[in-house]
């Protein structure tokens, strides 16, 4: 077995996120990968799925075989979705056995961007960088002609970079990733995590 996507994104779906994943992020976050990674395959969950699959199962056999995750973060996504942190802390949890922080190739298998502001920022993210996309969390006709459109394009063709990084130096595909043993690992992980969080609407938890 090997990798079978690039970029898994992650993303709290619902409302004018999907809107704003469908026709403002996902095609020129696709594009501008593919000046540096051609033909870049990218899993979303809400469209990788068929019909009668068990989207669990899918949902952590796509996490095995992806390279990296791009979250698009919000209140939301540690508020009110517990498979957004679920898809979250997989990929949180190989890059901390692989070892990988500040200094090695890569840095990390992760790179997150906010579409909204924390008022509080979670404690999950409190050794995380990620960029600062809220003033583009805009959808609509109009948001092509305003200056923010012009600002999004920019940020992302200079940020897609550390995407296209992360792809590049993947650490190779381990087959303990796709190993019952591996699941039991990460979901460990997910319970202990659920299981000491303060926040009592993420008192959910199901496999």
């Amino acid at each position: 077995m090997a990798y079978e996507y690039e970029v898994f994104i992650s993303y709290k779906r619902g409302g004018f996120k999907d809107l704003w994943m469908d026709t403002i992020f996902k095609p020129y976050f696709v594009e501008t990968l593919g000046n540096y990674i051609a033909n870049p395959r990218v899993f979303i969950d809400k469209t990788g799925l068929i019909n009668g699959e068990d989207w669990s199962d899918k949902i952590i056999y796509a996490l095995a075989h992806s390279k990296c995750l791009v979250a698009i973060i919000s209140p939301a996504y540690f508020r009110n979705s517990e498979w957004c942190i679920k898809e979250f802390l997989t990929i949180k949890y190989r890059q901390q056995r692989l070892n990988l922080r500040a200094g090695s190739t890569p840095p990390s298998l992760m790179w997150l961007i906010a579409i909204q502001e924390f008022e509080n920022v979670p404690p999950i993210l409190h050794t995380i960088e990620y960029a600062n996309y809220a003033k583009y969390n805009l959808v609509g006709d109009a948001f092509f002609k305003r200056d923010e459109f012009i600002d999004f394009q920019k940020d992302l063709q200079k940020d897609v970079r550390t995407v296209a990084n992360i792809i590049r130096y993947a650490p190779a595909w381990q087959e303990e990733w796709d190993t019952q043993a591996w699941k039991d690992e990460i979901k460990k992980v997910i319970d202990d995590y659920f299981a000491t969080n303060s926040d009592p609407k993420q008192g959910f938890l199901s496999w």
